[in-house]
């Protein structure tokens, strides 16, 4: 993988874990301090940190430090890269119309079978 390109696979892994969904969750709103972001979930700062630098490493989030205090917002640039990812899977495919239309031939009837390697439609 090229660097600064985001890692599909690696953000949805990060974006799985429930506790860190809901951070995701919580910084569509707005970007959250750390505090902010442990307060909201009833978590310690140690575990939020740690939640966060997931979030980061996937490039899910990013975590800015301002003076003492670190602010945490999305990183709409990667979220970006995912929703093409799934518009690319959601496109329909020819292959779709095929299949469902043998779908709805099975549903009205087993078609006539040949012999057991061989099934013939009408």
């Amino acid at each position: 993988m090229e660097p600064g390109a985001v890692d599909v696979q690696r953000a949805l892994h990060a974006l799985g874990e429930p506790t860190r969904f809901r951070v995701v969750q919580l910084l569509t709103a707005r970007p959250h301090t750390v505090g902010e972001v442990a307060a909201a979930l009833g978590a310690l700062q140690p575990q939020t940190t740690k939640h966060l630098q997931v979030l980061e490493a996937a490039r899910v989030v990013r975590v800015h430090r301002l003076g003492r205090r670190r602010v945490a917002r999305l990183d709409r640039e990667t979220l970006a890269v995912l929703a093409e990812y799934f518009g690319a899977l959601a496109a329909t495919d020819p292959d779709d119309a095929v299949l469902d239309g043998y779908e709805r031939a099975i549903a009205r009837g087993v078609p006539d079978r040949v012999d057991d390697d061989t099934l013939v439609l009408r």
